[in-house]
């Protein structure tokens, strides 16, 4: 075998000249980095402004579909409370002017029954659709 001379190892380029050279890219970097940073807060600030107004869109929406609703609500709280109204009178009519109290007791009984089961089916109606819809979103 015949031996290779070794090549002379010449002197590489110092640490600091590296370093000289690396630093502009870095600067750049650095500020393609800052000005990325700058434009996604500016998209995730229009995002959440967009949000915002679609959330303010859909409740102006949902106010509008819900007043037929309420006035439907009213109507009937008010024509319920009204003839509530007329049979308490009719009753407290019956007992006071005609002197007729079991009569009156029977209207104001049987009115209390049916309020009552009025009340309770209601209730039994909203517990059952709260369970169809737990059922369905499971």
């Amino acid at each position: 075998m015949i031996p290779v001379p070794a090549k002379p190892q010449s002197p590489g380029p110092t640490p600091e000249a590296v370093l000289a050279e690396l630093i502009p890219v870095a600067r750049t970097m650095l500020e393609n980095q800052a000005r990325q940073v700058e434009v996604q807060e500016r998209v995730q600030m229009r995002q959440l402004e967009l949000q915002h107004f679609r959330d303010e869109q859909q409740a102006k929406v949902f106010q509008e579909s819900i007043k037929p609703e309420k006035h439907k609500f009213n109507l009937g709280f008010g024509l319920l409370a009204f003839a509530v109204l007329v049979v308490v009178a009719f009753s407290a009519g019956l007992m006071f002017i005609t002197g007729d109290v079991k009569s009156g007791m029977s209207i104001l009984s049987h009115v209390g029954a049916v309020i009552a089961g009025l009340m309770t089916g209601l209730g039994w109606h909203k517990y059952r659709h709260e369970m169809d819809v737990g059922r369905k979103e499971q």
